[in-house]
């Protein structure tokens, strides 16, 4: 009897067994069926991607065939040329970056381009093409505008080679930085076209054209480029001060001309070489004008005077103040002996009142 029960216990714990490794096999056999149905979903889609992709090949490869033959037909334009890169862009958006579609657009527009822009003069019609340009503008250009990319992009090379000989034949044969208007007048045409390398390229040259005017009587043509050139004309500041400096030796303050030329100058000097400039060359020769002038009720010439006050606004506080001692000592000492001279109290009054309206608050 306890043999028998020995063998059931043992059938039960084999029966136990197998019932165990069947349950395992199964849980394989599942797993696996479960792994290879994933495996067959994943080659179905990238059998799916690279079918899409083949036909999107496919039609890139027929449409650049056409724009082919159209160019060697010499049937090719601008217009057609960009709705057929437009639509590429459109439809076979992450082809048209990945096969580099920007420069074999590039490749066939630049010859057009070259012909639109032949004979152009930017500073006689500074609008042309701008039109033409800016349809452009997205089918080259890189979307990482703001990166060294944007240097060697299409859409900079196109300008490079199209846009800037023009800018800088006129501006080497043409344009005199003194007469600033027609070359302001196409950077603001341009100034959404222009990518960052090319402008820097054209203010660079117009930098050089200031650099090289040579020294005048009258130099305000420097400062409408100081928005666009501020930094790249600082190394030229020093230049600009000795040129300035150079005018002033033979000036008189009966010129008004020296106060219009230099009064815009003192928000882009650094206070302490504008004080300078003021102390040397403009505060000694007004001092001296204030020690001429005379101060007379009787017949008063106010020439002198007005030389003196037109610099209010540019000369130092404390040192108009030293102008204005001068006046105020001897005006005091007019006054002074007037009262002491039994005077007529109504033209006094009215003197007074006279010269309050004069001075500046």
């Amino acid at each position: 009897m306890p043999e028998l029960q020995h063998n059931v216990r043992l059938i039960v714990d084999l029966a136990e067994l197998d019932i165990q490794k069947l349950d395992r096999d199964l849980r394989n056999e599942r797993e696996t069926a479960v792994a290879l149905q994933k495996e067959k979903e994943k080659l179905q889609s990238e059998l799916h991607h690279q079918k899409k992709q083949l036909d999107s090949m496919e039609e890139i490869v027929r449409v650049l065939d056409r724009i082919g033959e159209e160019s060697s037909s010499g049937t090719l334009t601008l217009d057609s040329l960009a709705k057929s890169f437009a639509d590429l862009q459109r439809r076979f958006a992450a082809d048209y970056t990945l096969c580099n579609l920007s420069c074999i657009a590039c490749s066939y527009a630049l010859p057009l381009f070259i012909r639109i822009f032949q004979g152009w003069d930017p500073l006689q019609n500074p609008t042309h093409g701008v039109e033409v340009v800016s349809l452009w503008k997205n089918l080259l250009r890189g979307k990482d505008s703001n990166s060294l990319s944007e240097i060697a992009s299409p859409y900079t090379q196109l300008l490079m080679e199209v846009v800037f000989p023009a800018v800088r034949i006129s501006g080497t044969n043409t344009w005199q930085a003194r007469d600033p208007e027609p070359m302001l007048r196409f950077l603001e045409s341009w100034e959404e076209l222009l990518p960052s390398p090319v402008l820097q390229t054209i203010l660079d040259n117009i930098t050089h054209g200031i650099h090289a005017e040579k020294p005048s009587q009258s130099i305000p043509w420097i400062h409408p480029w100081l928005p666009l050139l501020g930094q790249k004309l600082e190394n030229c500041y020093h230049t600009i001060r000795s040129r300035l400096a150079s005018v002033l030796h033979a000036w008189h303050p009966s010129d008004k001309s020296a106060y219009y030329i230099l009064s815009p100058w003192k928000s882009v000097f650094d206070p302490a070489s504008w004080e300078q400039l003021m102390v040397r060359y403009i505060i000694p020769k007004l001092l001296a004008v204030m020690h001429e002038f005379q101060i007379n009720p009787a017949t008063q010439n106010l020439d002198q005077f007005y030389w003196v006050l037109n610099w209010a606004t540019a000369i130092p506080t404390h040192h108009m103040l030293q102008l204005m001692d001068i006046f105020f000592n001897k005006w005091q000492e007019v006054l002074y002996h007037w009262l002491r001279s039994n005077p007529n109290f109504e033209e006094v009054t009215k003197w007074y009142l006279g010269w309050k309206e004069l001075l500046p608050p």
